[in-house]
């Protein structure tokens, strides 16, 4: 932005701060947003929009042509300043709202009744007079044709043009012959003919929109060029990059009156997010740039970037943030181990190490991207994980994969691995239309959630009376040790679902099917978000706890009121309530074993402390407060830049994506469950032809069938 060249100051607006930059013609739209978004942390590039206001309208600045059209307008006219206001759009805006570079110049205000199309917003181009002029670049001239006539129900191949560096004019093949008015044109307003005005042909005082010959009109079902639906779909799908092709359909079908084939939307929104992350193939040279950019950028971060130096093939990532790994101390000792898939052209696996902070949140730790899920794969990242642990005794929480059953106990042997609730409860070796299944399930569920060694034997028996041993051997099979409340050495805080893991797997749902540079960088720019965020709402807490935990200590406080507290000592004490329980404040146990289980003093406990003149806060772990809770999103991820990213060297080293085996038929973008763990209860029930009843047999398997004699027949 220095030297001689022209340039024009700009002065963003954010909130009730301002900011000023100087803008050349050389100046990219995403150079200003690291620029604000580096004044305003609170700004992500990828959510912050520039808006021009006008006396009467707004116009979005979101394109490096928009820049450029408004740069020329004011310096054009002698202005050494305007204002651009800074948006932060937490949601997409709605695909059907203005398009940001599509008329960058705010049109005149003059103009107190507005036609359809200006409510409507701008647009590429509108079939408009020379009062209200739409503006495009050289490049969007024809695309801007086609819009005219894809608007107004003419083919565009079916005009004659006429093209020259500073005009562009198409007129109507059968103008001469015979005499039809339909015209369009294109000149420059700038000397270096880089933006062009267009308008329509005007007839007395009326805008000329269809042939008067009659010649041009054309069928409802009409091969749009990929090319030409990216370039009307393009500031849409930037806005919200997850746009499905059937809202691009039903919008076409709306605004053009065009039926668009389902492949020709989906190659549409193909080509724009290949303008916005990249190729899917060059994506994974992209990550050694983006690997040593993230090592100098984030200091501390943990990367282990694998790729077959003989085959340049792609194997693995790791990558964990430098300010994630200075807080995980703030964390409790838990860790939720995952890996679901990814949609994109190359599939791959993405595993992640996931810890829950004092507010019952989730708080990613680390995550790594695999060309596939197997044993040697997890000993790796857990390799990589044991790094970020430093050294903490872990209790992971998984489902019963066979790679995690065995690699946790090898990487680590001082571990306590826990296994999900759900995942178990699908192998429960009782069929689920067995009538015995509810009582079943019902019985290992108390086994499960049992907070003593009585509990558990209760809940055994229960399954033996139902002559149901074989259940019983396999749940001691599976080691109670791992799954039952009763039997776990760990203290995993009352956890034994896998809902922290399946949060996590929805919160990247959608860009799982990006390029793989693209997706590490999208993860990257959500976590900075959700920190931020969460560090806002630190800053508003005022009592000593988080405030889920404030109302669960309250909670537990009035339902003790009415228990009478015995003192056997200064620490010791006996509490009579629906039982009696023993309470030992100095080694923080009580006999009901809530407070062992949850890691938070129960009802019992909390009565005792009162009773002791002590604060019931001395005995809370220091994970559920809000000093710890504040210092745990007091550390920002750092942006990564790539403004410099093609003038910085890579050493030239190439990496190729692994090889994928593509299947038979559409490719699969929801998880795939095996027979062995659906959820027996969904199976359909029918009505049975012989009971009569909704069951799941039939009349052929029927447990009631009837024995009819027909040896009177």
């Amino acid at each position: 932005m220095g030297g001689m060249e022209a340039s024009v100051e700009v002065i963003f607006l954010f909130e009730d701060e301002s900011l000023s930059c100087r803008v050349t013609k050389s100046t990219t739209i995403e150079t200003l947003k690291i620029v604000v978004c580096g004044r305003w942390t609170v700004l992500n590039p990828w959510s912050v929009h520039f808006v021009l206001k006008g006396q009467c309208n707004q116009v979005y600045v979101d394109s490096d042509f928009a820049l450029l059209a408004v740069f020329e307008r004011f310096f054009m006219r002698g202005v050494s300043t305007f204002n651009l206001f800074c948006e932060r759009f937490v949601c997409p805006i709605s695909p059907m709202s203005p398009s940001p570079c599509q008329n960058p110049i705010p049109p005149s205000c003059s103009d107190k009744n507005p036609t359809t199309d200006q409510a409507r917003g701008p647009r590429v181009v509108s079939p408009v007079s020379k009062e209200n002029i739409s503006r495009v670049l050289k490049l969007e001239v024809r695309n801007a044709v086609a819009m005219v006539c894809f608007e107004n129900g003419h083919e565009p191949d079916s005009k004659k043009r006429k093209s020259e560096p500073s005009r562009y004019t198409v007129r109507c093949k059968n103008w001469k012959t015979a005499g039809c008015l339909w015209e369009f044109h294109a000149k420059s307003i700038t000397k270096d003919n880089k933006i062009f005005e267009c308008y329509m042909h005007l007839s007395g005082n009326e805008i000329v929109k269809d042939h008067t010959c009659g010649a041009g009109y054309r069928e409802s079902k009409v091969c749009v060029p990929a090319k030409f639906v990216k370039q009307v779909i393009n500031e849409q799908v930037r806005n919200y990059p997850l746009i499905s092709p059937k809202k691009i359909i039903s919008d076409f079908k709306t605004d053009y009156e065009i039926n668009l084939p389902y492949q020709q939307a989906y190659n549409g929104i193909k080509l724009v997010h290949k303008d916005m992350y990249g190729d899917d193939v060059k994506a994974y040279t992209d990550l050694v740039w983006y690997v040593k950019k993230v090592e100098e950028t984030n200091e501390g971060s943990i990367v282990d970037f694998q790729y077959d130096d003989s085959t340049e093939e792609f194997k693995r990532l790791f990558l964990a943030y430098g300010a994630l790994i200075k807080v995980f101390e703030y964390c409790r000792a838990m860790l939720y181990l995952d890996a679901t898939f990814l949609t994109g052209r190359f599939k791959g696996c993405l595993m992640a190490a996931t810890a829950k902070n004092g507010n019952d949140e989730f708080y990613p730790i680390a995550y790594g991207i695999v060309s596939h899920e197997d044993g040697a794969n997890w000993v790796w990242f857990l390799k990589n994980l044991k790094k970020v642990v430093k050294g903490r005794q872990i209790v992971f929480l998984s489902d019963q994969g066979t790679g995690l059953l065995y690699d946790v106990p090898e990487v680590f042997p001082d571990a306590y691995h826990s296994y999900w609730y759900y995942h178990m409860k699908q192998k429960i070796p009782v069929q689920g239309d067995d009538q015995l299944y509810p009582h079943v399930l019902n019985h290992w569920r108390h086994a499960v959630y049992a907070l003593t060694e009585g509990g558990y034997n209760k809940a055994v028996k229960d399954l033996i009376d139902l002559e149901c041993g074989h259940v019983v051997r396999w749940m001691e099979k599976q080691g109670p040790e791992h799954w039952s409340n009763a039997f776990f050495e760990g203290c995993r805080y009352g956890e034994v679902a896998s809902s922290v893991a399946e949060s996590v797997n929805n919160w990247v749902k959608d860009e799982k099917r990006m390029p793989v540079s693209a997706l590490v960088n999208t993860i990257r720019m959500k976590l900075m978000e959700v920190i931020h965020k969460r560090h806002k709402i630190s800053e508003t807490m005022t009592s000593r706890l988080t405030p889920d935990y404030e109302n669960k200590l309250k909670e537990l406080t009035d339902e003790g009121n009415s228990w009478i507290v015995i003192p056997a000592g200064d620490t010791l004490f006996e509490v009579v309530a629906d039982h009696r329980y023993a309470v030992n404040l100095e080694i923080f146990h009580c006999s009901c074993n809530r407070w062992k289980v949850y890691g938070f003093p129960c009802s019992h406990a909390i009565q005792c402390i009162l009773l002791s003149g002590k604060q019931v806060y001395d005995f809370v772990q220091p994970y559920f407060t809000s000093s710890w809770y504040k210092t745990l999103y007091s550390f920002a991820i750092h942006p990564v830049p790539d403004s410099e990213k093609e003038n910085e060297s890579s050493d030239n080293v190439r990496v190729i994506p692994p090889p994928v085996k593509k299947g038979p038929g559409r490719p699969k973008t929801e998880r795939f469950q095996p027979k062995s763990v659906k959820m027996k209860s969904e199976k359909r029930k029918i009505r049975c032809g012989n009971c009569k009843r909704l069951s799941n047999h039939n009349s052929r398997t029927c447990p009631n069938q009837e024995v009819h004699d027909f040896s009177g027949i």
